[in-house]
């Protein structure tokens, strides 16, 4: 099995995504992050999580 080099950039541009959006943005916390992705995004509005807050 051989890593391909392409997969190694995707894996890197998913983590830079959830540290932008979960850690310096925090449209999202973790725990909600794994439960979106659980459910594949289904039923999820895109936007921040502060808009179910209005």
């Amino acid at each position: 099995m051989r890593l391909k080099p392409e997969g190694v950039s995707n894996a890197a541009d998913a983590m830079a995504a959830i540290e932008k959006f979960v850690f310096e943005e925090e449209m999202v916390t973790l725990p909600q992050l794994v439960e979106i992705l659980k459910n594949n995004w289904g039923g999820e509005k895109s936007g921040s999580a502060d808009e179910d807050d209005k």
